[in-house]
């Protein structure tokens, strides 16, 4: 499959293929790493989403957290560090609810959704205080 894009983010291939019914056709597509959407909902049933700017929309857009899944990294590890890094929360017990293509018509990037399942909280900090003598 010839790469004719590649950047930071995704790559767009092209290839010339033949269709299940028998046309040829030149086909594009975007392959763009595994990623996570999280559903985090609190304990009183509110939805929590972020605020985020999305220049390719040209704004602030309302979102559900997510985030690429790095190489090596379980989908599991990954909603941790998206809901800290977007959020400042984590999830209790965590609960996949679909996996699937986001846009299988032009692009190969697999989603799995996830529904966090037990309250979430905020994690721990530690601070430290200087005494004086």
């Amino acid at each position: 499959m010839p790469v004719v894009y590649n950047c930071r983010v995704f790559k767009v291939l092209e290839e010339d293929v033949q269709l299940p019914n028998g046309h040829k056709s030149r086909l594009s597509w975007i392959d763009h790493k595994p990623c996570i959407a999280v559903i985090p909902v609190d304990e009183e049933g509110n939805f929590l989403l972020i605020r985020q700017y999305r220049h390719a929309t040209g704004g602030y857009l309302l979102e559900i957290p997510a985030g690429n899944i790095d190489e090596g990294e379980s989908p599991e590890v990954c909603v941790q560090r998206e809901l800290g890094e977007e959020t400042g929360f984590q999830a209790g017990r965590i609960t996949s609810l679909f996996e699937g293509y986001l846009i299988p018509g032009y692009g190969m990037n697999i989603c799995i959704s996830i529904l966090p399942r037990s309250s979430m909280r905020p994690p721990c900090l530690l601070m430290t205080m200087k005494t004086s003598k």
